[in-house]
């Protein structure tokens, strides 16, 4: 599946060209910054880095990355949670 997904990007980008891939991607930010983030595109860049740090974490263990940030109302809380406790938000805004 994603050999034919990468084979629709590549024709895509062949067709219309890397501007138009980059305005893709500028209009999909914003809309999620919009949508999940009321806009604030700094707090939704804090809240992916995050992510992003948790999820590549090599040793879970030790505790640095074992809070989560809730996206709606930045209170930190366990990432064993499905859903932030102060706020009900899940645990991903997607």
């Amino acid at each position: 599946m994603r050999a034919i997904g990468a084979r629709g990007g590549r024709a895509t980008v062949a067709a219309h060209g890397a501007a138009h891939m980059a305005a893709l991607g500028r209009a999909g930010f914003a809309v999620t910054a919009e949508r999940y983030f009321e806009g604030d595109r700094e707090r939704m860049l804090a809240w992916l880095q995050s992510a992003a740090l948790q999820a590549i974490d090599p040793l879970p263990a030790n505790g640095v990355w074992q809070q989560w940030r809730c996206w709606r109302c930045e209170q930190a809380y366990s990432n064993e949670l499905d859903a932030c406790p102060a706020c009900g938000a899940a645990a991903t805004p997607f």
